[in-house]
């Protein structure tokens, strides 16, 4: 049983798995709590509710896969929080709801493929999901994408580290306009740490983060369907990538016309993003100058459809 009256207690590299309500009663007092190095795989709900002063947690190099809405309850004045270095998969929308003090967050070192438009969330006013980070890491996971005004959310970030990640920096990259105004000097990088860079499109493929355009343009691909007789042509959003716009001059078209095995018909229209190449070209006069020439070759180009 630890004393209540502790304010410090190191038990990082033990052989604790889960922490539960029994785990830190009327510790009152406690500031610093570091817990790293252990196989903690689930942190039970209300499990540090008694712990209202507490300032400092690590829980880096544990077995977490995800955290529950509940588990970190009652860290009102929690400023400092260490996740990195887990398993974890997901990052619930309300798991730091609460944390008003929280100033750093590290959940680099983890399995992350996506977070939840309020999975930063550490208060809400009038009902608006708010964040009060000054410094977050998510280096080494899987992120492609951040949703679309988390960081806006975060008005007080001025460190965040994206680097290893496989960023997607076409039109998905809409949250990167969210850091506009205060400066592409928040991602860090430097001399001892990689800069964050996109993993896509391939035209991208190693370009910074800091050096995307700071505004794309964007817009829905768009099918035309053929109606029927009488009918009114038929113009359907598709379920797909938006298309990025660029700035770059197109070099023409081409127009194909696609049909069902019931003979539905479709015109789809693709843009030629750069002049198609050649390769196998082939000629062959007519018999006669009345007999138009015979010409066989390969093209290849970029299409936007």
């Amino acid at each position: 049983m630890l004393d209540p009256k502790m304010e410090r207690v190191n038990l990082g590299f033990n052989h604790i798995r889960v922490l539960t309500h029994a785990s830190f009663p009327g510790l009152a007092r406690l500031q610093l709590l570091l817990l790293h190095g252990n196989e903690i795989a689930d942190i039970a709900e209300g499990a540090l509710s008694d712990l209202g002063a507490l300032q400092v947690l690590k829980l880096s190099y544990n077995q977490l896969r995800a955290l529950r809405t509940g588990s970190l309850r009652g860290l009102r004045r929690l400023s400092r929080l260490y996740l990195d270095h887990n398993r974890l998969e997901s990052v619930p929308p309300r798991a730091l709801l609460g944390l008003a003090s929280l100033r750093l967050l590290r959940l680099d070192g983890n399995q992350l493929a996506a977070l939840a438009p309020e999975a930063l969330a550490t208060l809400r006013v009038r009902g608006v999901p708010a964040c009060t980070l000054r410094v977050l890491h998510l280096a080494g996971n899987h992120l492609a994408a951040l949703p679309a005004g988390t960081l806006a959310q975060a008005p007080a970030l001025r460190a965040l580290h994206l680097q290893g990640n496989p960023w997607a920096c076409g039109c998905r990259a809409r949250w990167m306009e969210d850091l506009e105004g205060r400066g592409r000097g928040v991602l860090r990088c430097g001399k001892e740490q990689a800069c964050a860079a996109c993993a896509s499109p391939a035209a991208r493929r190693g370009l910074h983060l800091r050096r995307l355009p700071p505004r794309m343009r964007c817009r829905p691909p768009r099918i035309l369907t053929s109606p029927a007789d009488g009918e009114e042509p038929l113009e359907a959003e598709v379920e797909a990538e938006e298309e990025e716009v660029e700035d770059r001059e197109e070099v023409g078209e081409v127009r194909l016309r696609l049909t069902d095995a019931r003979g539905r018909a479709a015109g789809l229209t693709c843009r030629l993003r750069r002049a198609p190449s050649v390769r196998d070209f082939d000629v062959r006069p007519g018999p006669a100058p009345d007999v138009p020439v015979r010409v066989r070759l390969t093209l290849s180009a970029a299409l936007a459809c």
